[in-house]
């Protein structure tokens, strides 16, 4: 199948291959301690982003600590580290500044979900998210649109699975990317 569409693809991720590794449970700040009002279920942990072909920094969760967390435990540290190295394959993140923003925050923050792949993203292969092409509105449990992912492999793309992004008219609002033609086995 042959499919002539943008895509999201990080051309400099092998190159911030070793940037990304030098991030550890170090950078993460601790999950703030204050009072919550009522209408505050959890903290976002988010990081400012430019996705490539966009003229604006973007708000983009990390990690959501729901209600009742008080510190990362292990897992989580390890949920932050590979949710990052996920969306570096799309989405240049070079240094990463983090901060806690509480759940009800008014910023438009974006949430993208690698949950329906059907393979783990690989450090050595390549991916684009194939943003011209939206699932919307299969049954009441989809509210929010799904990408295909794709992943090159030699001469054409494998699709993969889709990913959800909750937010993503407000993420995708000025992205132009060229369209391309994927050939898709």
């Amino acid at each position: 199948m042959q499919v002539t569409c943008s895509g999201m693809m990080n051309h400099q991720y092998h190159a911030e291959l070793s940037a990304l590794a030098s991030i550890g449970v170090k950078d993460i700040p601790p999950i703030p301690q204050q009072k919550k009002t009522n209408n505050e279920s959890g903290w976002l942990l988010i990081d400012h982003v430019r996705p490539l072909g966009s003229r604006s920094d973007k708000c983009i969760e990390i990690y959501n600590a729901r209600c009742g967390m008080t510190e990362l435990n292990s897992q989580a540290e390890e949920e932050i580290i590979e949710h990052l190295r996920n969306l570096s394959h799309f989405i240049p993140i070079k240094n990463p500044n983090f901060e806690w923003v509480p759940e009800s925050s008014p910023l438009l923050i974006t949430s993208i979900y690698f949950h329906q792949l059907t393979e783990t993203l690989e450090e050595s292969d390549s991916y684009v998210l194939l943003n011209g092409i939206q699932f919307t509105g299969f049954n009441f449990k989809y509210i929010h649109p799904r990408y295909p992912v794709i992943k090159n492999d030699g001469d054409y793309y494998k699709l993969i699975g889709l990913c959800m992004i909750k937010g993503a008219d407000d993420f995708m609002n000025d992205i132009t990317l060229e369209e391309q033609m994927f050939e898709i086995h």
